[in-house]
């Protein structure tokens, strides 16, 4: 819901001549932040399991693990949300 609009606001405002070179710089920066965050989260993951072997972990340590992640997933929604609420009221 949010990449779209903004991309076409982006869009809107860049010359005809430089559209091309910004929509590959907003595609870039899409992919970086989907890797990196998958990065992150694979990150975490593993840290909670405690272990480097995914076949070695005891059930309760994937399941820690997982708990982490979504928690950390869930607190990082709420950061995104509760600074879009606080930047939106700024430039209103």
């Amino acid at each position: 819901m949010f990449q779209s609009a903004n991309n076409v606001m982006v869009m809107a405002d860049v010359s005809a001549d430089q559209r091309g070179a910004v929509s590959g710089l907003l595609g870039l920066s899409r992919n970086i932040g989907l890797i990196s965050g998958a990065s992150v989260m694979g990150a975490v993951f593993s840290a909670g399991v405690g272990s480097t072997a995914i076949e070695e972990a005891a059930e309760a340590a994937i399941v820690d693990g997982l708990r982490i992640t979504f928690m950390l997933g869930g607190l990082s929604i709420l950061i995104a949300l509760w600074l879009t609420r606080r930047l939106a009221s700024v430039h209103v």
